[in-house]
């Protein structure tokens, strides 16, 4: 009994040691994005980091949602109404929009939406490397266009409850941080923000971003783009997963193209479990409609630019073992079936149980193209087995070390020997993305007849895992590797809408 009350008074003490994060808006009185322009003045001794104060960042436009997921700020959008959050935001990237093609520049909006453990308080760590990171790409931009100034960046950062237990600083980047407690609680509530205000929200902000005079062809076409990370991810899935549906049902059949919520949506380190990514990718399947892109990518221009991207690190441990762990436990009650007799599901699909478990991007299962540099494995089995080939010197010099490696799985010497021939450095399987290459089953397992040769995956939906060296963990989004492949991604998709 004593060690009982020693418990109970132990845990009411660390309740009151770490608190609550209050319940409300962060940005509420702001009737302007927050931030300078992003062509602020610095002097030369001046360098910008994540650290660095908001007034020496980019400007952002912040519109925040409730525990509930709605919007903080219920307001019309009436000219004359009362200021608020939306309504400032979307006359603000409005305008951006249409000054930028007035000048003869592209306006690219680029959306994000924050995981767990981060909201839109000022000095969140998400909020601050967002505003650095739209900083960064105008600077960049800037210094290549010179004085033509054809790109202009309009970020906008889409803030939730996602952290409930404040914590010390040093706790946050630990497993000491008691928001982890939090964790069915946070994900009920990204289920609930991914409802009618986060897509209203995000449709608005898409036709904002056209500007007002995007009809008269003369500058370049504007470009929407939407990240979500963590349990931002789940909420840009669920969204997106409903809008596409009813978009592709309705174009199925009948020869048009079918223009997404975004011209490209990424997902990095996605918590969503592998349900909701495979019934997206069996409607996709089922359909015979093509995306509206003026070319195709791929080293042999045959390849259609994607409609989603999803990144997961193989060091993500928060959506690799604790997700995991959590839906073990949330499975208790439910009823999981297997796939018996069934060609359309591939060879050997997960069961229910697996998928609800798991992420998509934990799961090679689904995973249709590569990122290979030669630093770490991908945790997918078929992609680094495709690594040994990236090592040889001549892709068309036939290795003895090489072959002997892979004939671990048992496939004939003759298929290895073509499968070795292939260009992997440039030829068939390129994506013109810097180390991005399409997933190739052939030859590696010719025992997964009659889809050998053929990933389950091929829809627009690219999902891969990628190693350390691109991305060490579930947090660990904003370094130099990853924001460099995400820019090729986007320059190499996005812009052949």
């Amino acid at each position: 009994m004593r060690s009982f009350l020693s418990f109970t008074a132990a845990c009411i003490a660390l309740f009151f040691l770490v608190g609550c994060v209050t319940n409300r808006p962060f940005q509420r009185m702001k009737t302007e994005p927050i931030g300078p322009p992003p062509l602020y003045p610095l002097k030369q001794s001046e360098t910008i980091t994540a650290d660095s104060p908001a007034s020496l960042q980019g400007k952002v436009g912040v519109i925040e949602f409730d525990d509930m997921g709605e919007l903080w700020d219920r307001c019309s959008l009436d000219e004359g109404a009362p200021s608020c959050q939306l309504r400032e935001v979307l006359s603000w990237v409005e305008a951006e929009s249409t000054a930028a093609e007035n000048a003869g520049a592209r306006p690219i909006t680029l959306v994000f939406i924050h995981g767990w453990h981060h909201n839109a308080n000022s000095k969140d760590d998400n909020l601050n490397r967002f505003q650095k990171k739209i900083f960064d790409l105008q600077t960049d931009a800037d210094r290549r266009d010179g004085s033509s100034k054809k790109t202009r960046y309009i970020g906008v950062y889409l803030g939730w409850r996602a952290r409930t237990l404040k914590a010390p600083t040093w706790s946050r980047l630990s497993w000491a941080d008691p928001d982890y407690g939090a964790f069915f609680d946070r994900e009920t509530t990204a289920g609930r923000t991914s409802l009618v205000s986060m897509e209203e929200t995000l449709l608005r902000l898409r036709e904002a971003s056209k500007g007002s005079n995007s009809s008269s062809g003369a500058a370049p076409k504007p470009l929407f783009l939407v990240i979500g990370h963590s349990f931002g991810g789940l909420i840009v899935e669920r969204i997106m997963s409903q809008m596409l549906t009813e978009t592709i049902v309705t174009k199925d059949g009948t020869g048009e193209c079918i223009k997404p919520l975004a011209d490209l949506i990424v997902l990095l380190n996605p918590a969503a479990d592998g349900i909701l990514t495979q019934e997206t990718i069996d409607m996709m399947r089922r359909s015979k409609v093509r995306t509206c892109a003026t070319k195709r990518i791929g080293s042999d221009d045959d390849l259609a630019p994607p409609l989603i991207v999803s990144v997961t690190s193989v060091g993500d441990i928060a959506t690799g073992k604790l997700y995991v762990g959590g839906h073990g436990i949330s499975q208790i009650h439910m009823a999981f079936r297997k796939y018996p007799n069934c060609p359309f599901c591939g060879s050997n699909p997960p069961n229910q149980g697996t998928l609800y478990r798991h992420t998509a991007g934990h799961m090679p299962f689904f995973h249709n193209f590569c990122y290979l540099d030669g630093t770490g494995t991908t945790g997918d089995p078929i992609c680094d087995q495709e690594q040994l080939f990236l090592g040889i010197e001549s892709p068309h010099e036939e290795s003895g070390t090489v072959i002997r490696s892979v004939a671990r799985n048992a496939a004939p010497a003759k298929e290895l020997r073509a499968y070795a021939q292939s260009d992997l450095s440039g030829g068939e399987f390129h994506t013109g993305v810097a180390n991005l290459y399409r997933r190739c089953v052939t030859c590696l397992d010719p025992r997964r007849a009659p889809d050998c040769g053929q990933n389950w995956n091929t829809t627009g939906y690219w999902i891969l895992s990628v190693p350390v060296s691109l991305s060490k963990g579930h947090d660990d989004i904003w370094n130099d590797n990853m924001s460099l492949f995400l820019k090729n991604v986007i320059d190499a998709t996005a812009f052949t809408r």
